[in-house]
């Protein structure tokens, strides 16, 4: 008995199991009653390359596949009842047989007995007028895979965007002419899956957040309320004496030359990171371009955006002379010989700054009229800042 277990322990053991995987056409074939309609077309058209999509014209011959309804009496388990492949494929295109959209059978829109007359030809071993309602079967089926990849993006072999759907899409976000997509230095795919974040003219935090997390692999943070100092144009410097400029108190004069702007812009800190995802996105790395170009889109030329990137505090290594991890203001530290774990201090540095510093211009004579003519006084501070908001949105316009 110990003979025949051994012996038998050691044929299984010689033999094992070995995983021989399939592709997704030889799946369809053995068993395409397990695949939906649409994915089913999707994979017939990758076999026959160069063929047209069913529904985009009138030559049958040159279809990707062609349909044929299943007629019978009972529920349809699945979309597809069958695949007819002919001996000279791919050259002749095969036969879908669908279950959905026949004009006989039990969800047909004919007779009862026209569906039973299909039976009984398919009994004698003939179908005519099976055959015949297949022509007009195959252009309803074709027309609904139409339709469907129209406006479903997921249903099409082509790059998402290149699909129909993704003109809608880029127009939703201001990229409707391809030239507009060309010059923005963006990867179009990136942008498709947030159209519905982007759509309008300007994005919420929200959106910056998930858009550049996602472009990035990185969690990103965005820190509004960045103070900064706007210079002023000189027109609007206040000049006391005979050839003065700007001195009516409450309307005119500024003390100094800067405006300070409490809503300049914001902080987008990106992170933690890798060492690998840091060196990439630091400037120099090969996504660095592309970082300050979707920073850009998603400013609208508008605000003000300092990028910082955080490094993993595990992945920080001290500047040595002679290696990358040497470079100044990017990824150099000064680290200790014994690095505290609970250090609350990030280790960031600074690699994109993208400054919109408008200079402030000097109002009008109709504005300073119509301050003249109004009743109500304006306090001096109130009116800097006004007169500075009043600035920035025609900066912007």
């Amino acid at each position: 008995m110990e003979n025949v277990v051994s012996g038998h322990s050691s044929a299984v053991a010689m033999k094992p199991f070995r995983f021989h995987p399939r592709s997704l056409a030889d799946d369809l074939r053995a068993e395409p009653t397990a695949f939906e309609l649409h994915q089913a077309l999707r994979i017939l058209e990758r076999m026959r390359p160069g063929t047209l999509l069913p529904g985009e014209t009138t030559l049958f011959d040159r279809e990707s596949v062609r349909f044929s309804s299943a007629v019978s009496k009972s529920f349809p388990p699945a979309d597809l009842a069958g695949l007819v492949i002919p001996p000279t494929f791919p050259q002749e295109p095969p036969t879908l047989v669908v279950h959905h959209l026949g004009l006989a059978g039990a969800h047909g829109i004919l007779p009862e007995f026209v569906t039973d007359e299909i039976l009984r030809q398919l009994k004698r071993g003939s179908s005519p007028l099976r055959d015949f309602l297949d022509i007009f079967n195959h252009r309803l089926v074709a027309l609904h895979a139409r339709v469907r990849r129209t406006y479903r993006p997921t249903y099409s072999n082509v790059p998402p965007e290149h699909a129909p759907a993704a003109r809608i899409f880029f127009a939703l976000i201001g990229l409707g002419m391809p030239v507009l997509r060309n010059a923005s230095g963006i990867v179009e795919r990136e942008l498709l899956p947030f159209a519905g974040l982007m759509a309008g003219n300007r994005f919420s935090k929200a959106a910056i957040e998930a858009i550049v997390a996602e472009s990035t692999g990185c969690p990103a943070t965005v820190i509004p309320f960045r103070p900064a100092w706007l210079q002023l144009d000189p027109r609007t410097f206040t000049r006391i004496g005979t050839h003065g400029q700007n001195s009516q108190l409450g309307r005119t004069a500024i003390c100094g030359t800067r405006a300070y702007n409490p809503l300049d812009g914001c902080i987008l800190r990106i992170g933690p990171c890798s060492a690998t995802r840091f060196s990439a996105l630091i400037p120099g790395g090969t996504e660095h371009h592309r970082l300050g170009a979707i920073v850009r889109f998603l400013s609208h030329d508008a605000m003000s955006i300092t990028v910082e990137l955080e490094l993993d505090r595990q992945e920080v290594r001290p500047a040595v002379l002679g290696t990358a991890d040497a470079a100044l203001g990017v990824r150099a530290w000064l680290m200790p010989h014994r690095r505290s774990s609970t250090e609350p201090r990030p280790f960031i540095a600074t690699v994109l700054r993208y400054r919109w510093a408008p200079v402030i211009a000097p109002p009008s004579q109709e504005r300073v009229a119509n301050q003249s003519a109004s009743s109500s006084s304006v306090p001096p501070i109130q009116h800097v800042h006004g007169h500075k908001h009043s600035a920035l949105s025609r900066a912007a316009q």
